[in-house]
């Protein structure tokens, strides 16, 4: 038997599983590149995050996006030819076009979509997280705040900067005490913060000086894109400026989980104050896996900002200090000058008596009523930083609260810290006083008194 022609067997083609003759399809590329797409998103998520870069459509993230598109699209072409995209849907290129599989199997086809679908989550979660859920992006609520009427038994009332307000004298029964950290400013500047000592060492309230971001906005303003849309331009630049210190600040040490934001537009209802003299501002939280720190940013009618803040552990405890907290600001009146508040504090100092601590019945008493004169004077230094009597009392109330605390190596600590603040600001202000040197003995004497117990 002779063999069959040789041309009924020319023009044979054998296609299988892994041959690629047929042009990729645009719904095959499409896929490919849109994993690749969520790869690229997924890195620059991942990089700003871990270096703090602000979620906002600016040159950074956009150079950001570039490199890192560019390092991840190139050495795959150029040493592979193919896209980890591409692989995924089992593409192949030749001469500069792509192939797909003539056949596509049920499990090929399976396995491609699930990795589309997981690339395309997982990129979609760390973009909800990253920054739909940074505080620029997030949305606000508005928060109203009853008003708090402080008693005189409990409560000191004080000016701090521009807000007038009741303090708390104690948390859950213990005195509170007050640090005047040195910093660079008066006579002619606030001083920069004053410290809370709620609970040592994890309760904490902070009470900043002024701070107004250099592009201010009203309170009006600021409500309005708080509460208001977010999509604007104006809003958005407005938002970043009043909170970027703050974002700054609270994420500056690494952290080991992912912090949860929250943000409230917040006001008190107080029918007593006028609308312009009522707190307002902006409330942001961030809690992480052991604790909360909380920032009520008040705005005032000049646009003037200062922040209290919260920092407290995530149990029992930190809700009482929190719930402390919401009480001293429905106590606030948020003033836009500063004469009454040194009025204020000016009757309040006149009707202090030093005289008064003889008839304490024990030394804890004593400290902590001195603890309440320190607090005394250091609202007057935030209210009044040139007054360098302030400085000097508190030098001398310094040593006596060292000397009535003997077993309380805090307040021992507070006590070294304020009088050297004290020392510090008083040479600032007054470099000429002959008190200085009184300031000085204080000094002296206090670690003569240390190195003796």
């Amino acid at each position: 038997m002779s063999p069959p022609p040789h041309s009924e067997t020319q023009g044979i083609e054998v296609r299988g599983y892994t041959s690629h003759n047929t042009l990729a399809l645009p719904p095959l590329r499409a896929l490919s590149h849109l994993i690749d797409f969520s790869l690229v998103l997924l890195a620059v998520l991942i990089t700003a995050d871990y270096f703090r870069i602000s979620p906002m459509p600016k040159l950074s993230l956009l150079l950001l996006s570039g490199t890192l598109a560019s390092a991840y699209w190139f050495p795959q072409k150029k040493f592979f030819g193919l896209t980890l995209g591409e692989r995924a849907w089992l593409l192949k290129s030749k001469k500069t076009r792509l192939y797909q599989r003539d056949y596509l199997g049920p499990l090929a086809v399976f396995g491609a979509s699930l990795i589309t679908t997981l690339s395309l989550l997982i990129t979609a979660h760390e973009f909800r997280s990253v920054v739909l859920g940074h505080p620029n992006w997030l949305a606000s609520e508005e928060w109203k705040l009853q008003s708090f009427s402080p008693n005189s038994k409990n409560w000191t009332v004080s000016p701090f900067y521009y807000l007038l307000g009741g303090w708390p004298k104690s948390f859950q029964g213990k005195p509170v005490f007050y640090s005047l950290p040195y910093e660079v400013g008066p006579p002619n500047h606030f001083v920069g913060h004053v410290t809370v000592y709620w609970e040592h060492p994890n309760i904490s309230v902070t009470l900043e000086g002024p701070k107004t971001p250099e592009r201010g906005a009203t309170a009006a303003e600021l409500r309005n894109c708080f509460l208001g849309s977010v999509t604007s331009n104006h809003c958005l630049l407005l938002r970043e400026t009043a909170l970027t210190r703050h974002v700054q600040e609270i994420t500056s040490t690494r952290h080991d989980t992912r912090r949860h934001w929250s943000m409230k537009w917040f006001h008190v209802e107080n029918p007593l104050l006028s609308a312009q003299d009522a707190p307002q501002g902006i409330y942001l939280s961030a809690r992480d896996r052991n604790s909360t720190q909380d920032r009520f940013i008040f705005i005032n009618v000049n646009g003037t900002h200062q922040a209290i803040i919260l920092r407290r552990p995530n149990n029992e405890r930190g809700e009482m200090a929190f719930a402390l907290l919401q009480n001293s600001i429905g106590s606030i009146r948020n003033s836009s000058e500063l004469e009454s508040g040194k009025a204020w504090i000016n009757q309040t100092l006149e009707a202090t008596q030093l005289k008064d601590l003889k008839t304490a019945p024990d030394n804890a008493t004593v400290s902590a009523r001195i603890g309440e004169i320190q607090q005394l004077l250091i609202s007057k230094i935030t209210v009044d930083p040139a007054d360098f009597n302030s400085y000097f009392h508190l030098a001398g109330t310094s040593l006596m609260l060292a000397k009535t605390s003997p077993e309380h190596r805090l307040r021992i600590k507070l006590a070294l810290d304020n009088l050297a603040s004290a020392q510090h600001y008083a040479r600032d202000v007054a470099p000429e006083d002959s008190r200085l040197v009184q300031i000085q003995n204080l000094d002296t004497e206090i670690h003569k008194f240390l190195g003796h117990e």
